[in-house]
């Protein structure tokens, strides 16, 4: 070990505020120095721990250390399989020692305002013994508590503590209820997928719930990769018609479809707080994209919306409408959608001549050839407020490289445009160049990948 390390985090000349000592560095005797230092230590604000695996002994130190320690702000302790799990022929059981006194050291530690937790496998009963530091600790402002395999039980120990804790703004829960399947038992699978719903998906979001229509702290939320389906999303969407402090969240990935976009829509009706909304890859159809029409036509608060990765959608017509008259929204993503017929892109554009509000607009990797970009630059004549345009993994080639650059000669709003991964070459290139000399508004051009 750097001895000089050791003397100069004890001795407060350690230069820097942040100390990064993950992915198993230093052996337990010198990790234990290291840490053991930093109770004496006033400088360090941000300490990286993450995937380590520390035993109990390492985690009671750091334990200790936070209960005197008046500096550290920011705490990482990701992947340190904090629930260990005591593996023989006859039982599987959770050791829960190093999650109960590193609870304990939050129920005291008044510095720690960001604590990150994720993938440690908490589980049910690690997650109780963590809502109890919770209900206590006014610190702690951001957590990620995101693959700790969280069910049931777990997540209403949780939704109690959340009733009461008044400093969390940030709640991260993705990928803490994964369903599976086993494709191979002869049992009707979609059957034995919907009973393991209406037992456990249900509850899960039925609990952080009835949290939310008391918790006033939460601003962020984020529930991504959980497998919620339609039939749960009623729960929250009642939740979000009282909910006042969520700003912003993350649904993505989840088998949400149209009946789950259905009751969050009336949500959105009523719901003033909301401004960034992430819906990517949620197997949304032309169904759910019109009910977001219906809301997008009076509701002024989501300022971002994430529509990517929806492939189902064939219909925008009555989206790409009401995006002429929405004033609210700043930054709109619809990568992956296959927004690639002539149909869609003149809907867009048309939205696009008329709209003031989007500033950045994401269509990547929608299989946009020659003839959507020649139908797009019309829009981007006239369009003043698209900042940032990202057209990247298209199809683009150097014919609608030739009528976008013409575009932009008389364009001075976009800055950063991104063309990434598309069929360009140096005679595309030299259209852009053109360009250039003429447009003095944009300072970023990226052209990775293209064949130049």
């Amino acid at each position: 070990m750097n001895n000089l390390l050791l003397q100069s985090i004890k001795s407060n000349t350690y230069q820097y505020k942040t100390l990064i000592l993950s992915n198993n560095q230093y052996k337990t005797k010198e990790i234990k120095e290291i840490i053991d230092a930093l109770k004496v230590n006033s400088f360090i604000t941000d300490l990286n721990l993450s995937h380590n695996s520390y035993g109990y002994k390492t985690i009671k130190c750091i334990s200790e250390v936070l209960k005197v320690n008046t500096s550290i702000s920011k705490l990482n302790l990701a992947g340190n399989n904090i629930i260990f799990r005591i593996i023989d022929i006859k039982t599987d059981n959770p050791d829960f020692k190093r999650i109960k006194v590193l609870s304990e050291a939050l129920k005291v530690n008044t510095t720690i305002t960001n604590l990150n937790l994720k993938y440690n496998f908490l589980y049910d009963n690690g997650i109780k013994i963590l809502s109890e530091a919770l209900k206590v600790n006014t610190s702690i402002t951001e957590l990620n508590l995101s693959d700790n395999k969280i069910e049931n039980e777990g997540i209403k120990f949780l939704s109690e503590a959340l009733k009461v804790n008044t400093s969390i703004t940030y709640l991260k829960l993705s990928s803490n209820h994964k369903v599976f399947v086993d494709e191979n038992e002869e049992n009707d699978d979609e059957y034995v997928y919907d009973i393991y719903y209406d037992i456990y998906i249900h509850e899960w979001l039925k609990f952080l719930s009835e949290a939310l229509k008391v918790n006033n702290s939460i601003t962020d939320l984020n529930l991504s990769d959980n497998d919620i389906e339609n039939k749960e999303l009623k729960f929250l969407s009642e939740a979000l018609k009282v909910n006042t402090s969520i700003t912003k969240l993350n649904l993505s990935n989840n088998y949400i479809k149209n009946e789950g976009i259905k009751v969050l829509s009336e949500a959105l009706k009523v719901n003033n707080s909301i401004v960034s909304l992430n819906l990517n890859n949620t197997d949304i159809s032309n169904d759910g994209l019109n009910y977001l029409s219906e809301v997008l036509k009076n509701n002024l608060t989501i300022t971002e919306l994430n529509l990517g990765n929806n492939l189902y959608i064939n219909d925008m017509f009555n989206f790409f409408n009401a995006l002429k008259n929405n004033t609210s929204i700043i930054n709109l993503d619809l990568r992956c959608n296959r927004i690639n017929n002539d149909k869609k892109i003149k809907v867009l554009s048309e939205a696009l001549k008329v709209n003031t509000s989007i500033t950045k607009l994401n269509l990547c990797n929608n299989y946009i050839e020659n003839g959507g970009i020649k139908v797009l630059s019309e829009a981007l004549k006239v369009n003043t407020s698209i900042t940032k345009l990202n057209l990247s993994s298209n199809k683009i080639e150097n014919e609608g490289i030739k009528v976008l650059s013409e575009a932009l000669k008389t364009n001075n709003s976009i800055t950063n445009l991104d063309l990434d991964y598309n069929n360009i070459n140096d005679e595309g290139l030299n259209f852009l160049k053109e360009t250039l000399k003429i447009n003095t508004s944009i300072v970023s051009l990226k052209l990775k990948r293209d064949n130049i």
